[in-house]
């Protein structure tokens, strides 16, 4: 009875503990410091990337912030386009300049294909999708399969008829809140006909207008059927993490783009009567085309990791964005107190970090009908 009261009161001493979580730290730096680093095999370190100083145990995660974008720009003003990061254990290599970005998308880009085993995807998307996958014999069919039978350019022009009817009734749904006026029935018909409208797009009357779910469940037969000694790539998980990526890579994507372009014009009235202008006039005019400026970006990624569905998004935001400045000249609303719409300089262009870089504030606008035939 003494020696286990005795052995509690050692236990529940201050210093055992604080000894305790002394062997504790040890071992863990120890493990930590034996941990191999990149470039160890035993041979020649391999030279590393600058590195900015990190906090222990947790690497560089701690000094990335609320938005890392921005930290990691200032980042490399200091210690150069390429630099190495810890994220906790792991090594992660950042570049931050175009030269460095088409050495690592481009000139290397099978290098840089494949993509770690995450759990986040593993629960969230059942390991199974295309964004993710491993660069791999799965993702190539995966990625065949969905240009073949829905991102070609082929199809993509047998949707426009949906997409000229979808911006339809956007610029129905403005008009109407703008003008306070009861709506006609368009958006009634064409909800109500099962294909979303005649859908003629450029006239080609082969193409096959199965649903995209469809295509995939009939690859899995052929699979399925193509032997014993064949692999199954697309079974039920599969399909449905493939079709959670189109519906993720994008919904919110266009939305927010559209935003911040219109937030963008805004805050820059000269382009956006300049670009105005520009579309006003080559409305109507057969051939006619704006001059595209080159700007060095990659919104979609480059290489084989390259986003599929860029001719597809493309063109679907440029006809909502051209038809909403064709139809209607946009300012900030009044202030509460009934004054007058003041300058762009009260624009919250602030943004929230996340899959896709939203605005931290909604962008609020008012609309006026233009009228072209005046």
């Amino acid at each position: 009875m003494e020696l286990s009261s005795s052995l509690a009161a050692v236990l529940h001493s201050p210093l055992f503990l604080l000894a305790a979580l002394l062997l504790l730290l040890v071992f863990t730096l120890l493990s930590f410091s034996s941990a191999k680093k990149p470039g160890d095999g035993g041979g020649r370190r391999l030279p590393l990337p600058p590195s900015p100083r990190g906090v222990p145990f947790l690497g560089h995660l701690p000094l990335l912030g609320s938005l890392p974008h921005r930290k990691l720009r200032s980042m490399a003003e200091a210690h150069g386009p390429v630099m190495l990061l810890w994220f906790g254990r792991v090594p992660t290599v950042v570049a931050s300049s175009a030269a460095a970005a088409q050495e690592a998308m481009r000139a290397r880009d099978a290098a840089f294909a494949s993509r770690a085993r995450m759990r986040m995807a593993e629960r969230l998307i059942y390991g199974r999708d295309m964004v993710f996958a491993p660069y791999g014999e799965f993702w190539r069919q995966a990625r065949r399969v969905s240009v073949l039978h829905l991102l070609s350019p082929r199809r993509i022009a047998s949707f426009r008829g949906v997409r000229e009817q979808d911006v339809a009734a956007l610029l129905d749904r403005v008009r109407r809140r703008c003008c306070r006026v009861i709506a006609d029935h368009r958006e009634r018909r064409r909800l109500s006909q099962p294909d979303g409208g005649d859908g003629d797009g450029d006239g080609d009357e082969n193409v096959d207008h199965r649903d995209f779910v469809d295509v995939l469940l009939d690859v899995s037969e052929v699979e399925e059927g193509a032997g014993a000694g064949e692999v199954l790539l697309f079974d039920t998980v599969a399909i449905k993490a493939i079709i959670l990526d189109m519906i993720a890579a994008a919904t919110d994507t266009t939305f927010t783009t559209l935003e911040w372009a219109m937030a963008e014009l805004i805050n820059h009235p000269p382009v956006m009567r300049k670009l105005q202008c520009e579309i006003r006039a080559a409305v109507g005019v057969p051939g006619a085309s704006g001059g595209a400026e080159d700007f060095r970006f990659v919104p979609f990624g480059a290489g084989r990791r390259g986003c599929p569905g860029a001719g597809f998004a493309a063109p679907s935001i440029e006809l909502a964005l051209t038809n909403l400045l064709y139809h209607f000249d946009w300012e900030l609303p009044p202030h509460a107190d009934g004054a007058a719409a003041a300058t762009a300089a009260r624009l919250d262009m602030g943004e929230l970090f996340g899959l896709s870089m939203r605005m931290k504030t909604t962008l609020n606008l008012v609309a006026k009908p233009c009228d072209m035939h005046a």
